[in-house]
């Protein structure tokens, strides 16, 4: 059964309107793709019933979202109703493209969906398209090794649902070819502006391969190669619309200065920012939405909770970077804008060069005939496996007893009012629900510590094996070695587990129900210690948990960048992962 939050996250995940789906046979086969207007036009096709024979020419689906052209020549070409966006071959298992389909059958023909085997001698697939959705499902037959997406793109995405998203710049990128993590989804960002081609994959065995072409400013990713892996299915999506995605730069000078995006949201929905920052990595920022001109603002939130508001001045606190001016937002509208950090806050993050927006998932106010990438994911793959793969469970952040300031002022207002020796027992189940929010964020601080010396202890032992791997990973165990050292610069202040016990029963030998003159006093002074712990233990945990995140975004640069660490950048990815599941309220799992 699904959990409460599951099934709010289902509700609001109300998938668009259905189109009725159609299969032509063009009647002869075409050496080259179809234009646009071919597709318009229909001469010399027939379309083709559940009962009909063999196809004489090239296959041709439809279901009002996305056209497939599966062609005899060896690709199926997927068109948007106004351009061709992208070309899907199939590869066997040792990398060889097919170069044509000997046999193209209908398999199904419903109201439901159509579906086709095309092969050739040494491999076959199943592709299949269902009323409405705009994604082509490749699943593989015998001798299929992988499904080759060609698209050009100079971004590509590897959106994460746990931290920040993967974004790679093609020309960032020299090697003609590069692998990737494997993370369940890509986006490559093309057309101009209008389409996103989504890739989905069942599983994070299914390795990926990207290839490049071109030179300087036209560098481009040409096409992605994702393994089918056992019984693995692949999905090709598109994602149309005017101004679907957006990219800028963001100059130096421009640091901390409202910038206009000359952009403008299409629909409500919730829109990712993703920012460069001082690491060389990206932030991920939700846009915020204004609600009226000169009014407050409206935080999308994920799994159907309601939006966070925010003053009109975006003055916000986070945990791990202190007191901020939130970076992203729309106006009343819908107008874009960013104010980009400029040495911001502790970790003096600064955020100059590429930024991208795409809308990663829907709010209430979505319109139902447009599709965000959690629709997609949701769409393809069904609720269960979307829920898995989104973590529902692990992304639910956790509230342990009560935070100590909480505490001090549950107990200075009982001791201002004088009521500490009638309420003697209620002040005691304060102290003991302190006591579990102090542990609870303590065991979240030794869990980021245990990783990082785990971690490091695998690069050790990785480069100890292959010395030539000292470079690459340098930046990771620079990265790792910021977790010990943080906690060691706040060690005074958030004392041992010792320290805090005796804490506790100073407060109960001294004060607790003493009605004597120095009792607020004393109460006050020792409320103020006890914030002093709580207070640093929140600031360190958020700290930790932002140094996991870029640990876990730069292993999966990593992967990209140098093929030979991509094993080890691979497990300190997945590590990474584990320890960052049900963080505690006070880490800003989100920024």
């Amino acid at each position: 059964m699904l959990s409460r939050l599951a099934l709010a996250f289902v509700a609001l995940l109300v998938p668009p309107a259905r189109a009725g789906l159609e299969l032509w046979d063009t009647g002869s086969a075409s050496a080259d793709p179809l234009p646009v207007a071919a597709l318009e036009a229909k001469a010399g096709w027939t379309k083709v019933s559940a009962e009909s024979g063999p196809l004489k020419g090239d296959a041709v689906l439809s279901n009002g979202k996305i056209t497939v052209v599966v062609r005899k020549a060896g690709s199926a070409d997927l068109y948007s109703p106004a351009a061709a966006r992208a070309r899907v071959f199939l590869q066997t298992a040792d990398g060889k493209t097919l170069p044509k389909f000997d046999k193209i059958a209908v398999t199904e023909n419903s109201r439901g969906a159509i579906a086709l085997e095309a092969g050739g001698a040494t491999a076959a697939v199943t592709l299949k398209l269902k009323k409405g959705d705009p994604a082509l499902e490749a699943a593989p037959g015998a001798g299929a090794g992988r499904l080759r997406v060609e698209t050009p793109s100079r971004f590509a995405v590897f959106p994460d649902f746990f931290a920040d998203d993967i974004v790679v710049d093609a020309i960032r990128i020299p090697a003609p070819a590069i692998e990737a993590p494997s993370e369940n989804f890509l986006l490559n960002l093309g057309g101009k502006n209008d389409s996103i081609v989504m890739t989905v994959f069942e599983n994070r065995d299914q390795d990926v391969r990207l290839t490049l072409s071109g030179e300087g400013a036209s560098r481009a990713f040409s096409g992605s190669e994702i393994q089918f892996g056992k019984a693995g299915k692949v999905w090709v999506s598109l994602l149309e619309g005017p101004g679907l995605w957006h990219t800028a730069t963001l100059d130096r000078a421009q640091r901390g200065r409202v910038v206009p995006l000359n952009w403008k949201m299409p629909y409500p929905a919730y829109w990712r920012v993703d920012f460069t920052n001082s690491f060389d990595l990206f932030d991920s920022w939700d846009m915020l939405l204004q609600t009226k001109d000169g009014g407050e603002y409206l935080r999308p939130t994920w799994f159907g909770e309601p939006l966070q508001k925010v003053r009109a001045s975006r003055q916000m606190f986070d945990a791990a970077i202190g007191g901020m001016t939130y970076p992203a937002f729309a106006d009343a509208q819908g107008n874009g804008f960013v104010q980009g950090f400029n040495e911001k806050g502790r970790m003096e993050i600064t955020h100059a060069g590429p930024l991208l927006v795409y809308p990663i998932n829907r709010l209430p106010s979505t319109p139902p005939d447009v599709f965000t990438v959690v629709d997609v994911v949701r769409n393809t793959m069904g609720v269960g496996p979307c829920e898995h793969i989104f973590d529902v469970e692990g992304q639910k952040q956790q509230l342990k007893g009560r935070a100590t300031c909480s505490v001090r002022d549950e107990l200075n207002g009982m001791y201002q009012a004088r009521q500490q020796k009638a309420r003697a027992s209620e002040a005691e189940q304060f102290l003991q629900q302190g006591e579990v929010f102090v542990a609870h964020i303590r065991s979240r601080i030794n869990g980021y510590a245990d990783y990082g010396r785990q971690m490091l202890a695998l690069l050790a032992a990785k480069k100890k094996a292959q010395p030539d791997l000292a470079p690459a990973l340098a930046p990771l165990e620079k990265l790792l070695g910021e977790i010990d050292a943080s906690i060691a610069s706040k060690r005074d202040q958030i004392k041992t587990p010792a320290e805090h016990a005796t804490l506790f029963a100073e407060f109960r030998k001294s004060w607790l129900g003493n009605d004597s003159p120095e009792a607020l006093e004393g109460c006050r002074k020792w409320t103020e210690a006890l914030v002093d712990v709580g207070g640093t233990q929140d600031e360190l945990v958020a700290h930790c948990r932002w140094v996991v995140k870029n640990v876990r975004q730069k292993a999966g640069l990593l992967m990209v960048q140098d093929p030979k660490a991509a094993p080890v950048a691979a497990e300190v990815r997945a590590k990474a992962q584990e320890v960052l599941r049900a963080p505690s309220v006070h880490e800003s799992a989100r920024h």
